[in-house]
């Protein structure tokens, strides 16, 4: 059986995330055709570089905006590094918002 105070310090205490904590379907994953480029380079669809570029740059920052605003961390977050990234998991895991598919394995993988 956990203490109140251990449950408290991993965030067992803390309630289900509502709607506004629920990321937006764009946040997991950059696809081209959300950002107005239409799909995704290839030789028979070729993209300007430049326009691809700063469409994945606008998204990492609605992204990173995104998770600030709510006072939660994803790995792979601008501005975040490993070690702050696993203090944060180790110290405050109800702040670090996890791939729904990776749920079991905070961490592991590149947003």
């Amino acid at each position: 059986m956990v203490s109140a105070r251990r449950a408290a310090r991993a965030g067992l205490d803390q309630q289900a995330p509502d709607d506004d904590q629920m990321p937006p379907a764009w946040f997991w994953q950059f696809r081209e055709r959300d950002w107005g480029l239409g799909g995704t380079p290839s030789p028979d669809h070729p993209i300007e570089w430049g326009r691809w570029c700063a469409a994945r740059r606008e998204w990492r920052t609605r992204r990173t905006e995104w998770l600030l605003e709510r006072g939660l961390v994803a790995w792979g977050m601008r501005g975040l590094n490993s070690v702050d990234f696993q203090r944060i998991l180790r110290e405050e895991p109800h702040r670090v918002l996890v791939r729904p598919q990776r749920g079991d394995r905070p961490g592991s993988g590149a947003a």
